[in-house]
C-alpha cells in the first residue's frame, strides 16, 4: 500500500537491462521515515537501476525531487510522490509526474493505482519541461474535493484531444 512509501513508480517501455516491465508499479522509500527524504530515495534509486546514466550521477541530495523526478518521466516513467505530512490537519496527498507519452499497459496500471488513492488530495503535473534550469509544467489539482479518479479522468482526456491533434 502507498502509505508506507515515499514514491512510486508506473514504468513505461521494458528495459531488460533494467529489469523494468511496461505497466510495472514498484513503490520506494520508507513514508513513516521522516529523515529520508524524496531526494534521497531517488538518488538512491538512481544508483540501482540507472548507474550508467550521466544525468543521474550529477543530481545531489541539494536538487529538488521534482527536478529528479522530471529526468525518470523522460524515460517514460509515471512517478508519484506521497507528500502526506500530517492526516489529521492537512489528510493524505500526493503528487504525480506525467511522462509526455504513456503506454497502454502504463494507462491500465495507472488506473488501478488511482483506485488506491482515494482518500488522496491529488495534483497532476504533465506538459514537463525544463526552461533555463527552471521546472516548467501544466498542473491539474482538485478544487472541490474531485476524487482522484475524476482528476486522473479529466486528466486522461485532455491527453487524448492533445495525441489526437499530432
Amino acid at each position: 500500500m502507498i502509505d508506507n512509501y515515499k514514491l512510486a513508480f508506473i514504468y513505461g517501455a521494458d528495459d531488460e537491462k533494467r529489469n523494468i516491465k511496461d505497466g510495472e508499479i514498484e513503490m520506494i522509500g520508507n513514508a513513516h521515515d521522516e529523515d529520508e527524504l524524496h531526494i534521497k530515495s531517488l538518488l538512491d534509486y538512481s544508483k540501482e537501476k540507472y548507474s550508467d546514466i550521466e544525468v543521474f550521477k550529477r543530481l545531489t541530495i541539494k536538487h529538488t525531487p521534482d527536478v529528479a523526478g522530471y529526468f525518470f518521466t523522460l524515460f517514460g516513467h509515471i512517478i508519484f510522490f506521497n507528500t502526506t505530512k500530517n492526516i489529521e490537519k492537512y489528510g493524505k496527498t500526493g503528487i504525480f509526474m506525467m511522462p509526455k507519452i504513456i503506454s497502454e499497459k502504463q494507462r491500465e496500471s495507472l488506473k488501478d493505482f488511482i483506485e488506491i488513492l482515494d482518500e488522496y488530495s491529488i495534483n497532476i503535473c504533465y506538459d514537463l519541461e525544463l526552461v533555463d534550469g527552471i521546472l516548467e509544467a501544466k498542473e491539474l489539482h482538485s478544487v472541490n474535493k474531485e476524487n482522484s479518479i475524476k482528476l486522473l479522468n479529466t486528466y486522461l482526456q485532455k491527453e487524448n484531444k492533445v495525441n489526437k491533434t499530432k
